[in-house]
């Protein structure tokens, strides 16, 4: 598969329980290699979003292409493709953590003579092997986690689908499912994963959708988020001397917003890119104006989250 192959396509994607309305207008595009983070808080229609990528759930309206099968049309064969995790284990928890695994691969029609190496296989990525022959019902709730995304990969699907990995773990636990997700992709798998907390997908996915009321209010990467927003970036100017004509010059420049002067330091809204910044500092020092020091400062995805929702229906 090329990088830049489109894995999921959604158009006009709908999907209403009676009178309420779940999910509509979503226009969703995954490509190949992406780990894609959706981002919204309880009731967004995340969850609901994911079933129907996952084949479980049946839109309303509009249409899917995974693999560039028509869902409804190719369901199984969708399937076959797919590794879903829900937010919860569901009802599994008398069985071994082996006995599981090996429920599964016989429901993905593995062949017995198979299903012990797939299964083990599966246990040591996950680093389950100690847990092999212990009721899941004992196991911390990290552990369950793994547990579950174990039973996605046994049938070594293409593309992940997973409900809030993290929902609930403490912070050690999360960093482990951060690493394990990451290892998913490296050895490329194609990953979408839902989360209420936009620290769980800062360090993990290279795009996020947001979503809230049941629509996707952004999609892209973190860079096209800073375009969207308008003010991606602060950046601090150390000046030695001369700090009013150094602002002249600023205020010259395209993609300097307002400015802020504290002492020696100059602080000013940028909009630009890496290139842009460049361009800006060697005006400056073409003009002899004496830099010492130089600091950009990015909004935390935390701050982008709340600008797009911001001005968004309640």
């Amino acid at each position: 598969m090329s990088e830049t192959e489109v894995i999921v396509h959604t158009a006009n994607l709908k999907k209403q329980f009676k009178s309420h309305i779940a999910i509509e207008d979503i226009n969703l595009q995954v490509e190949s290699g992406d780990i894609y983070g959706l981002i919204g808080s309880n009731g967004s229609g995340k969850s609901v979003l994911l079933k129907i990528l996952a084949t479980i759930l049946k839109p309303s309206a509009g249409a899917v292409r995974i693999f560039e099968q028509d869902i409804s049309k190719k369901t199984q064969k969708i399937r076959e493709l797919i590794g879903y995790m829900p937010n919860r284990l569901n009802s599994f928890e008398e069985l071994k953590v082996w006995e599981y695994l090996d429920f599964f691969a016989s429901a993905y029609k593995i062949q017995r003579k198979e299903r012990l190496k797939v299964v083990n296989d599966i246990l040591e990525l996950m680093d389950l092997v100690s847990d092999r022959d212990r009721p899941i019902h004992t196991l911390s709730l990290g552990t369950k986690k793994r547990i579950s995304i174990a039973k996605t990969l046994i049938h070594d699907p293409s593309l992940l689908i997973l409900d809030d990995p993290m929902c609930n773990l403490d912070p050690k636990v999360r960093i482990e499912i951060k690493e394990i997700i990451k290892e998913l992709a490296n050895m490329g798998k194609t990953i979408i994963m839902s989360s209420n907390t936009i620290a769980d997908l800062s360090s993990v996915c290279n795009k996020i959708g947001v979503m809230k009321n049941g629509k996707l209010i952004f999609s892209g990467s973190i860079d096209n988020i800073f375009s969207q927003i308008g003010e991606a970036l602060t950046i601090e100017i150390g000046i030695v001397d001369n700090i009013e004509f150094a602002k002249e010059i600023l205020q010259s420049q395209e993609k300097i917003g307002e400015i802020d002067i504290k002492g020696s330091i100059i602080k000013a809204q940028f909009n630009g890119n890496r290139e842009d910044i460049y361009k800006i500092l060697t005006i400056l020092i073409n003009e002899k104006v004496k830099i010492y020091s130089f600091r950009e400062e990015s909004l935390n995805l935390e701050d982008i989250y709340l600008k797009l929702t911001a001005n968004q229906p309640s």
